[in-house]
């Protein structure tokens, strides 16, 4: 049986920079780090919740906490991570 490759993941520099303001405590680092590994090996694993919101992805970290992402339009098993933030920063 053929082995399933991970997807690279691609952070923005949109990503990076609310990644900075958002990171209070090492904690909340740690989830995220949780979240884009296993997005990183099955974007839609049921504990992500992953859905569709407008012509992007939404994934949960924790509480009201969301990644927001897209498959690559340039690259096969590339995931562009374009933001972080609550429900009502990223919708």
């Amino acid at each position: 049986m053929a082995e399933q490759l991970d997807f690279v993941l691609n952070l923005t520099d949109n990503f990076k920079k609310t990644y900075k303001k958002i990171v209070k405590n090492e904690e909340m680092e740690k989830r995220i780090f949780k979240t884009l590994e296993i997005l990183k090996t099955n974007p839609y694993h049921p504990s992500l919740r992953t859905h569709k919101v407008k012509k992007f992805r939404s994934s949960w970290v924790h509480g009201d906490l969301r990644i927001i992402w897209q498959f690559s339009k340039n690259e096969v098993k590339i995931i562009d991570i374009l933001d972080l933030g609550n429900h009502g920063q990223v919708y």
